[in-house]
């Protein structure tokens, strides 16, 4: 082989060598972001996302940068929350996962586990972007029990009272949204 073939060869190589390290440093950063966030490890989370993350579910914006995804994943511990990695794959560039996710939010509101396919976008080495797409999601089961949970808090207000629950915090996405959230949920299953 004459030199030029042999520098094309190691440039080739070094070209191949740096795409699959790309795509294995975007994955490690989805595996870890999983075993962070199910951990709570909010030191590790706050290493894994850009200071701008985007979250969305189903094309809608759910909240916009690191002060409020913090606040989700602080709700989502008051609620047992999990999310199990399924599947995970480079698309375009971007990492789309398979996964189940667990609360005990989910769980009295919808039954069961939710499936969702999420995909992650990486800038830098964090994660700038989430977008959440829920599989088989029957969102009228999910509103039904909702509505019926939301009509017995209004109808005993005074049982909110009594318990120091303020209803105006339920629906916040934040730990003291998640708690009362949790207390009023215990409320009713116990009525």
């Amino acid at each position: 082989m004459n030199k030029q073939n042999v520098f094309f060869a190691l440039v080739l190589l070094l070209i191949t060598f740096s795409s699959a390290s790309d795509e294995n440093s975007q994955e490690s950063i989805v595996k870890r972001y999983y075993a962070a966030y199910n951990q709570k490890d909010y030191a590790t989370l706050n290493a894994l996302i850009s200071d701008q993350i985007v979250l969305t579910e189903m094309g809608h914006t759910v909240l916009q940068g690191k002060s409020a995804y913090i606040d989700l994943v602080e709700w989502g511990e008051a609620l047992n929350s999990e999310n199990r990695l399924k599947k995970l794959s480079n698309v375009d560039g971007k990492i789309v996962t398979t996964e189940t996710e667990h609360s005990d939010r989910i769980k009295f509101l919808y039954g069961k586990p939710i499936k969702a396919k999420t995909t992650f976008t990486i800038r830098d080495g964090k994660i700038t972007r989430i977008e959440v797409d829920l599989i088989d999601f029957d969102l009228s089961r999910m509103i039904q029990k909702k509505e019926q949970f939301e009509n017995w808090l209004v109808a005993t207000e005074s049982i909110a009272s009594q318990h120091a629950m303020d209803l105006a915090t339920i629906n916040r996405l934040n730990r003291a949204g998640g708690e009362a959230f949790r207390k009023a949920m215990e409320l009713y299953e116990d009525r």
